[in-house]
């Protein structure tokens, strides 16, 4: 198991927290160390997390007393644009190319050629002529209105997306371009 994911499996060990119901009893499930210590792992969990992390950032700021105060500036400016870059640009990307490419694969083609179809002039006798037309056309059904609703929301929702993501892009854009100002 990677040294990353103790913390993941100390969070997974904890028992669920009991429902209770009115006049229902309920058997809690044991802990890891029985029902004296039920939630220990969460807090072992928790002191791993914040102890890795108060290591990490001492390291750096001994690296950083070691290199000065130029060269830890330099570093930082380049770490938090690469880690700017990488999560909100890269990632972004990644997630919007990945969103286009399924919903190229999943949407159905539609061609210009007409369908011909075999009919039965018996058929079309049985099930269509016996059939009145409807004087009047009535408004749509509430099911079709709620459909265009829908529609509708979902249109309005991805034109909100796309600004975001156009907004994003070129926030990304202008990061790169001060960052590559400083070279």
């Amino acid at each position: 198991i990677p040294v990353v994911l103790v913390p993941v499996q100390l969070f997974r060990m904890e028992p669920p927290v009991p429902v209770t119901t009115p006049g229902i009893r309920r058997r809690t499930k044991e802990g890891l160390l029985g029902e004296r210590l039920p939630r220990l792992p969460k807090y072992v969990g928790w002191f791993l997390v914040v102890m890795v992390s108060l290591a990490s950032s001492f390291f750096v700021i001994l690296y950083g007393m070691d290199w000065g105060t130029e060269k830890s500036v330099a570093w930082l400016k380049a770490f938090f644009l690469s880690f700017g870059l990488s999560s909100l640009v890269g990632e972004t990307g990644q997630d919007l190319f990945l969103a286009v490419l399924v919903a190229w694969m999943c949407t159905q083609k539609t061609s210009n050629e007409q369908k011909t179809y075999d009919i039965n002039a018996e058929e079309l006798h049985l099930h269509l002529l016996d059939h009145k037309v409807p004087q009047k056309v009535n408004p749509p059904g509430p099911v079709s209105v709620q459909s265009m609703k829908i529609k509708d929301e979902q249109r309005r929702k991805f034109f909100h997306v796309l600004k975001e993501y156009f907004l994003l892009f070129l926030f990304g854009a202008v990061l790169f371009y001060i960052g590559h100002q400083d070279r």
